[in-house]
């Protein structure tokens, strides 16, 4: 192969791994992503989520043992909105194309999604309060244990 041809795929490739990485169109980049540099987000179990959370945005959350949340006054969407709702929670891995694990507001249509924040040991929960507004900026808020 020669160094002009060599040079062409090295440019193609440095092109579109951004391209695969950033889309969220596939699994695969992620994956291979984790294994080389591993995933920063700790991995909980469920009973570590049952409590009282606040949220830095407004408002706050209570996870029960039983699997059932009441949510009161958590800021959602464009206008923000409060959003004050029970249902049921369950802690999944991320299916979104990205890292961690998720908690899933069941019970609500666009469902709420809530992401195991970035800290070990793990300290709380961050989420999108415009993640259902097509175009919207993101506005992420920090959920941790109240006090």
């Amino acid at each position: 192969m020669t160094k002009k041809r060599l040079g062409v795929k090295v440019a193609i490739a440095a092109l579109v791994a951004p391209l695969l990485l950033g889309c969220g169109c596939c699994e695969a980049p992620w994956a291979v992503f984790d294994s080389v540099f591993g995933d920063d987000r700790p991995h909980i179990s469920e009973d570590q989520v049952p409590g009282v959370w606040q949220s830095d945005c407004g408002g706050k959350i209570s996870f029960r043992d039983d699997g059932v949340y009441v949510a009161d006054g958590l800021m959602f969407g464009e206008p923000q909105q409060p959003l004050s709702h029970t249902g049921k929670w369950h802690l999944t891995d991320n299916d979104r194309g990205g890292q961690g694990q998720l908690v899933r507001l069941e019970g609500l249509d666009p469902e709420p999604i809530l992401e195991v924040a970035a800290q070990d040991p793990f300290e709380g929960f961050e989420y999108d309060a415009r993640d259902q507004v097509p175009g919207a900026e993101p506005l992420m808020c920090q959920v941790r244990r109240a006090k």
